[in-house]
């Protein structure tokens, strides 16, 4: 019988030994988690006692601890910190790994070495994350097309200590003289080509300025606004000839700002003053006279307000020589300002861009996935998910780094990175192993030693054995 005992303990030591050699063997591998050997004694019961039967393995347990993450600057490389799981799909089969080592094959697909597709949430037409459906993340490798700009949104200040200028008819871009500032705006028609967009500010008299706004090489102007300013520097009113507003009012039941244009009456006066208080008032008298009773006992107005953000604009239409479609771009000036400083632009952006081709792909820390195109744009491709096991240690080891859910582990409880109880992701490194090669060195001494004692009683009960045959 202690031979049999001996001969339990050999073997159990050698699963062990299996999995410590496993461990160091993998010392290296990304996203590797390390395992240990667990025992339990066999005992055989009996009436009135039992019988000892030496020792058996009960588990190999692994070990979901996070390792340490190795930086790589590349931008396919990924590590979780914290709870979660890559999910990855290979001929049908769904697996998770935390090796963050992925690849973009030549169809555009995100994979792992094995060419296993990274899943994740795909996008809509219109660029949003469909979170709820998970799928392949790919990479689109078409080319971006144009989009012609439809707004540009100006802020700048007018420096309010600069000297009136008579205006000049016509009005001379060429000549200096005739305008106080100019800025810039470089906007792009539908089929991609850039056009220049040159705003020429003119102080007319004080708290009053013209806008004449010219395209390209043009000598003319294609249009020309009004704008007035209160005495603290904010824009009170604008007037454009396809646009009219000139005032705002406050709705005393909704609390909303509401913008009045000017009535048709006063369109010709306000043209040619549009910065008289009079005509303004009157003009916005009228509108509100000519709104239902009640909603005229509702307005009340708010002259020391500034003209409301969502209405302070120019609406400029041109057509493009080049066979481009016709356009309208609407010049977003709510925070122009009048102090006294010197003339800065503080915004001047615009929505529209040339055609352009993938030149990289990157991810963002919540997981998202970006295409970067050659004129300068960024397109999100899909989102990452992670998921999570109500017992972790229960998934099924697959190699390759790799696990699948299993009846013990419990179904996959996924989401995107960082919410929940999943941890963030971070971009430009990998998860190392989490195998301590000094505790595995002590472990793998200690197997021996039990070895060797395990062998040792093998062999004292063989020669115990031969004495009693030796003595018969």
């Amino acid at each position: 019988m202690s031979m049999n005992i001996g001969m339990s303990g050999l073997i159990a030591t050698s699963e062990q030994m299996n999995s410590i050699s496993h461990n160091i063997a993998n010392v290296g591998t990304a996203g590797y988690k390390s395992s240990r050997t667990e025992f339990q004694d066999i005992y055989a019961p009996e009436f009135g006692g039992g019988e000892m039967n030496g020792v058996e393995v009960a588990a190999i347990r692994q070990s979901f601890k996070n390792g340490t993450t190795t930086p790589t600057g590349r931008n396919g490389d990924l590590a979780i910190n914290g709870e979660g799981f890559f999910m990855v799909e290979n001929k049908g089969q769904q697996m998770f790994t935390r090796n963050g080592v992925f690849n973009l094959d030549k169809d555009g697909n995100l994979v792992a070495s094995d060419g296993s597709h990274l899943q994740g949430y795909g996008v809509t037409g219109t660029g949003q994350i469909q979170t709820g459906t998970i799928t392949d993340l790919t990479v689109e490798t078409g080319d971006m097309p144009a989009r012609s700009s439809t707004k540009v949104n100006m802020e700048v200040n007018l420096d309010a200590n600069s000297l009136a200028i008579v205006p000049k008819t016509p009005f001379d871009p060429e000549d200096p003289s005739t305008f106080t500032s100019s800025a810039t705006t470089t906007v792009y028609d539908s089929l991609g080509a850039e056009h220049e967009v040159t705003q020429y500010y003119v102080k007319t008299a004080d708290n009053a300025w013209d806008v004449h706004y010219l395209i390209d090489d043009e000598k003319t102007a294609t249009k020309t606004a009004s704008m007035a300013f209160d005495s603290e520097g904010k824009l009170s009113a604008i007037y454009d000839p396809a646009n009219p507003v000139v005032a705002t009012y406050l709705n005393a039941s909704t609390k909303a700002r509401e913008a009045v244009a000017a009535s048709t009456v006063a369109d010709a006066a306000l043209a040619a003053n549009p910065t008289d208080k009079v005509l303004i008032d009157a003009a916005a008298t009228a509108k509100v006279a000519a709104k239902t009773a009640t909603d005229a006992a509702a307005l009340a107005k708010v002259s020391a307000d500034p003209i409301a953000a969502a209405t302070v604009a120019v609406d400029l239409a041109f057509t493009p020589n080049n066979g481009s479609a016709n356009q309208t771009i609407k010049f977003d000036v709510a925070e122009t300002t009048q102090f006294g400083k010197e003339f800065a632009i503080t915004k001047n952006s615009q929505d529209g861009h040339a055609p352009g081709q993938v030149a990289g792909w990157y991810f963002e820390g919540d997981g998202r996935v970006f295409a970067r195109y050659s004129n300068g744009q960024t397109k999100v491709q899909g989102q990452v998910s992670l998921a999570r096991f109500p017992n972790q240690e229960g998934l099924q080891q697959a190699g390759n780094t790799r696990w699948t859910q299993s009846f013990s582990s419990g179904a996959a409880l996924v989401g995107a990175a960082g919410t929940g109880q999943l941890g963030n992701v971070r971009t430009g490194m990998y998860e190392n192993s989490n195998v301590d090669l000094s505790s595995e060195m002590v472990n793998l001494m200690s197997a021996q030693s039990n070895y060797q004692a395990n062998a040792k009683t093998i062999k004292v009960a063989q020669e115990m054995t031969q004495i009693l045959f030796q003595n018969l």
